[in-house]
């Protein structure tokens, strides 16, 4: 499936399970995960924060979008 067509439909659940593995914004797998159009998002992670809190944004930003402003708003110290 072509990243471009993902966005064409939507659905009604999207689960994330091991959604760690979504924690980095400029990533393939995360391009392809925010392109994806749901009603309702679910989050299953053993381990959301691994390295720094940035990585919780990410998970965040997908499961509710806006909820957090931008990336480099959220990381500013």
């Amino acid at each position: 499936l072509d990243i471009a067509e993902i966005g064409k439909h939507r659905y009604s659940l999207v689960v994330f399970d091991e959604a760690q593995n979504l924690k980095t914004l400029n990533t393939v797998s995360y391009t392809v995960a925010e392109r994806l159009q749901a009603d309702q998002v679910i989050m299953v992670s053993g381990r959301p924060v691994e390295n720094h809190v940035g990585e919780l944004y990410s998970l965040v930003r997908l499961a509710l979008p806006g909820l957090l402003g931008e990336a480099r708003d959220f990381t500013r110290t």
